[in-house]
């Protein structure tokens, strides 16, 4: 029996949101400012057009992408904050609501379901490895993917745009990743420079926009909001203390660069609490784990299952058995129909990675595999409000 029509009435209820590409979104933004920056051939939408429309032309632009800032979280601020006065337009994240897949839609363009980047923990079918995509390392032994002959082009397959962009690139990270196989993937060739905290970052963009001779494209990836939710929860007062920060850091650049540049800032996805009884867990030992060619891959908030051949329906009835109250499960094939990876088939590579089955939580659950001891509090990669919903400041 299908779970379709109860995610189905989730999504009319208004507890999930349900992926469209007819809303302004992050693939929107992202082919938005490839526009700008001078590549002529995208077919935009009309959410991307409004976008153009909204950032209009300029010879300097910067995009300040703020891990786990997600609507909620600028709604909370004080009306007059820059962050919140500021807010052009919420966008819909892409779907699963997590890092890989939406730093992967903004730099290619493409939503999940091609890109094939979908999730934190990916079984490489081809290689029988389970992989963690973003620091490019096998999941349980921690030894680089190189050890099993993996290259960055197996993992990342479609190619990205900002090295078509008609100007200057510089993409600013945090130190510790400035020469990942992930940060020269998405950066396409761009010049990489690390900084050590926020305030360095926007002194480092406004001295480069400030002597720049030429049109510049500015990319700044900034981590801690994430990593602070997933620690404490997203309505810790921690949280709330880094997005105040954050408000202050990107007012600076806003007014160092006026006239100049354009400032835009967005998020890759938001973040929901999960409190211990939401906690579900799937061990080695378990007999749902048998009916599986690999762990559990994907996220605990949408956990993905490669099934043993011949075991589907065994598979199905063990897991409604268990999680049913929480979750639905669908088909692989059911998710590429509701298009929640994006409009239109699977690619090839998406088809392998998501797999035979994925789960969705109707609330705020979690499905861990072999889960540490230390619990996050904070968790993403669902589709509620708080998870789907991301801003698109403009100054």
């Amino acid at each position: 029996m299908s779970d379709v029509g109860r995610l189905l009435e989730s999504f009319e209820a208004g507890l999930l949101v349900r992926p469209s590409p007819d809303v302004p979104n992050s693939v929107d933004l992202s082919q938005a400012i490839a526009t700008l920056a001078g590549v002529g051939d995208l077919e935009l939408t009309k959410g991307a057009e409004r976008i153009v429309s909204q950032v209009g032309q300029s010879d300097h632009y910067v995009l300040a992408l703020v891990d786990g800032l997600g609507a909620e979280l600028v709604e909370q601020l004080a009306e007059d904050s820059f962050l919140r006065s500021h807010m052009c337009m919420t966008l819909q994240a892409v779907f699963p609501s997590t890092t890989v897949a939406a730093l992967t839609s903004l730099a290619t363009g493409l939503w999940p379901s091609v890109h094939g980047v979908p999730t934190w923990w990916s079984y490489l079918v081809d290689y029988d490895v389970s992989a963690t995509v973003l620091p490019f390392i096998e999941r349980f032994s921690k030894r680089p993917l190189g050890k099993w002959g993996i290259k960055s082009s197996d993992v990342f397959t479609v190619p990205t745009l900002p090295p078509r962009f008609r100007c200057e690139r510089h993409s600013f990270v945090p130190k510790a990743i400035t020469s990942s196989v992930y940060t020269s993937y998405t950066s396409g060739g761009a010049e990489v420079t690390g900084y050590t905290t926020l305030s360095e970052a926007v002194d480092v963009i406004l001295t480069r926009i400030g002597a720049a001779r030429a049109p510049t494209y500015s990319y700044l990836y900034y981590p801690l909001v994430d990593a602070l939710a997933h620690e404490r929860g997203p309505e810790d007062d921690a949280v709330h203390a880094e997005v105040v920060n954050v408000d202050r850091e990107l007012s600076r650049l806003a007014d160092g660069i006026k006239g100049r540049a354009r400032l835009m800032t967005t998020a890759d996805h938001g973040l929901v609490a999960v409190r211990e009884r939401d906690r579900h867990v799937v061990r080695a030992d378990d007999d749902i784990a048998d009916l599986l060619i690999a762990p559990p891959s994907g996220e605990p908030r949408v956990p993905l299952f490669h099934v043993k051949e011949g075991k589907a329906q065994e598979f199905e009835r063990r897991f409604r058995d268990r999680f049913g109250e929480w979750f639905v499960l669908l088909t692989a094939s059911e998710a590429e129909r509701l298009e929640l990876f994006g409009p239109g088939p699977f690619a090839d590579v998406t088809r392998q990675r998501v797999g035979d089955y994925l789960a969705l939580p109707l609330g705020e659950d979690v499905l861990a595999y072999e889960p540490p001891e230390d619990w996050m509090v904070g968790f993403h990669a669902g589709l509620t409000p708080a998870e789907m919903l991301v801003p698109l400041i403009l100054a």
